[in-house]
């Protein structure tokens, strides 16, 4: 009742307090949409930017180190040739290439192949066969000292093909890590929204409410005053 009483004595200052409190659940809704869009776009970007990266270069390593070993058995089996050479020479020089594009993303596991040793494994490969080629031998059976040094980066380049392998799957772990962390984000996001505009339905429920009241109230005031007026009218026709 005495609410009742308060929406007759001042309509006005509760329709204003009703469509300020819209706008403040206006105001906040759109700053909790705005930290929840920022909260996943930032989920979204750590995936992007480093777990979907160290998961193609690590299968980028492998696919430049299996081709490095490609040229490496033809040197092996068919002898050195000049275009054997040059397709050797362009595998190791992508295989570098791969490694410093690694070597940008970093590695954050310490357990996990780190670049430097890549780097190692692959320059003591290089130092040891590309100087024993020039020791093929002069007929078509290859010397010793090249069977020793084959055998020895062979070994090398198994080694640099279990690191990238392992790094690829490290990456993939991460990446469905952080795909899942991003869908757990979003559902976050979309159950606060969905309350938000819940709450927003509610206060315009309850300022539509109000204002029906405010209306009513005030029709009901000047039907009453009119009603008033038409009394006065009559007393004073009475009176004269």
């Amino acid at each position: 009742m005495s609410w009742f009483k308060g929406i007759r004595g001042q309509p006005w200052r509760i329709t204003i307090a009703a469509v300020g409190g819209l706008l403040v659940a206006i105001l906040i809704a759109g700053v909790v949409g705005f930290l929840l869009n920022r909260n996943v776009e930032r989920v979204t970007n750590e995936a992007l930017r480093y777990d979907v990266q160290l998961e193609d270069e690590g299968d980028d390593l492998r696919a430049a180190v299996l081709d490095l070993r490609h040229y490496h058995r033809n040197i092996t089996f068919e002898g050195p040739s000049r275009g054997g050479i040059e397709d050797f020479e362009q595998a190791y020089a992508q295989l570098e290439e791969e490694i410093r594009e690694l070597e940008d993303i970093g590695v954050r596991d310490p357990d996990a192949p780190q670049p430097d040793e890549i780097r190692r494994m692959a320059e003591e490969y290089y130092a040891s066969f590309r100087p024993a080629i020039e020791l093929y031998g002069p007929g078509p059976e290859p010397s010793v000292a090249f069977e020793e040094a084959s055998d020895h980066g062979l070994v090398r380049i198994d080694e640099m093909a279990q690191a990238g392998e392992e790094l690829d799957e490290l990456g993939e772990q991460l990446s469905e890590k952080s795909l899942a962390e991003v869908e757990r984000a979003t559902m976050t996001a979309r159950v606060i929204l969905l309350a938000v505009i819940f709450g927003l339905l509610l206060v315009g429920a309850g300022l539509a409410y109000v204002t029906v009241r405010v209306v009513n109230e005030l029709r009901r005031i000047y039907a009453e005053q009119q009603e008033t007026t038409e009394k006065l009218t009559e007393a004073n026709k009475a009176k004269t």
